[in-house]
């Protein structure tokens, strides 16, 4: 029997980072297997509207885009109502990626008017650091919809099971059953550089400029970096609040504001550029559910410096393919990044992020799983 899904999520764009551009990936590798997948979502897209020409060619027939209105904190879309209501009565599972917003209400809500069975993956939103944010939103949604959204959902997906045991406390008030889903990653082509180019030692960093993935400490390691490693430097490739690196970088000296380039948002071969120049993948963040950039780092034989804070860091140190900081600061930064760039230590701990990524980070594995929890979810034949 062919499986038929409705996947429903406040965005796709690739300015939103990894959870965004996983649902993609994860569409493509479900219907390579044979489940027919469908993705419902905002045109969410920055400041602007997302176009299906913006997606990979490979999705664009597979995702229905509905207008975004304000507040885009929330990001409702209105016409998103009419496309699941006519959609749903197709499908065997409706999958929502979210929580706290208006599509995740709205297709808990729908899917249960037509008696289909919903799963919520909540991409983090239940860990501590998250739960504190826009508390007073957060528990007004809670007692108008969110209580019974959870209520009645079939369960929960997680990446890992850090993240599952954050959610600990809902899982056990609402019952739920509960599955582990790690996330993939694509193997990025990267590209030879030129026969003849000097080599310098390169940190990337590549994140959404969000507060919390801390590219202040990347920046701030660098003049400490340098005092070994003069011709080190550090590569800044993201989108967001610019502030977050144009403040600590007007605090450098002039010779080391020299060593860090800001290239902004880059997929496809610009991404592919970046991760080819690089020697080492840098993020410091205070909170990450799993880390799909640390993944693709991973699987272009790049070794990660990550805070202990990453939920896939366990990974990393029991494979030796980077280094975990347990304490967010420039000079453990900096450290790591050091000893990440000696050119023994660089060349055993590339080839371990490689067999890492290669044995755990695979989106034909995730698509695998994804099935079989599906497949869970539909009544017996």
């Amino acid at each position: 029997m062919t499986l038929s899904v409705m996947r429903v999520a406040a965005s796709v764009s690739p300015l939103d980072g990894g959870p965004a551009t996983g649902i993609l990936a994860l569409s493509r590798e479900l219907r390579l297997a044979g489940t027919e997948d469908t993705i419902y979502a905002t045109d969410a897209h920055g400041a602007g509207h997302l176009r299906k020409t913006d997606l990979p060619s490979t999705n664009q027939p597979h995702v229905n885009l509905s207008r975004v209105h304000s507040p885009r904190a929330l990001k409702p879309a209105l016409g998103m109502s009419i496309r699941i209501l006519l959609g749903i009565r197709h499908v065997d599972v409706v999958h929502i990626h979210g929580f706290y917003l208006f599509h995740s209400a709205l297709a808990a809500v729908t899917a249960r008017l037509m008696k289909k069975p919903y799963i919520i993956q909540p991409h983090g939103v239940f860990e501590p650091y998250q739960e504190k944010r826009s508390r007073g939103r957060k528990n007004a949604y809670m007692r108008v919809i969110g209580d019974q959204v959870l209520r009645h959902a079939a369960g929960l997906i997680f990446a890992t099971e850090a993240e599952q045991a954050n959610a600990k406390a809902v899982i056990e008030r609402y019952s739920l059953t509960s599955w582990i889903m790690p996330l993939g990653a694509d193997a990025t082509a990267v590209p030879p550089n030129p026969p003849g180019t000097p080599h310098e030692p390169t940190v990337l960093f590549l994140a959404r400029l969000a507060s919390k993935k801390r590219v202040d400490l990347a920046i701030k390691a660098m003049p400490i970096v340098l005092e070994s490693q003069p011709r080190a430097r550090l590569l800044i490739a993201g989108e967001g609040d610019m502030e977050l690196v144009e403040t600590p970088l007007a605090e450098l000296a002039p010779e080391v504001q020299e060593r860090i380039s800001v290239i902004g948002f880059v997929e496809g071969d610009a991404k592919a550029a970046a991760f080819a120049q690089a020697d080492a993948y840098v993020l410091a963040s205070e909170n990450e559910n799993f880390g799909i950039s640390v993944a693709e780092a991973l699987a272009t034989a790049t070794p990660v410096i990550i805070s202990d804070q990453v939920a896939i860091a366990p990974a990393v140190e029991t494979s030796e393919a980077g280094i975990i900081v347990s304490s967010l600061t420039p000079e453990a930064v900096a450290d790591a990044i050091l000893r990440v760039l000696d050119p023994d230590t660089n060349q055993v701990m590339s080839q371990h992020a490689k067999e890492l990524a290669n044995r755990e980070f695979s989106w034909s594995a995730t698509a695998r799983t994804a099935e079989g929890i599906y497949r869970d979810l539909l009544p017996p034949s």
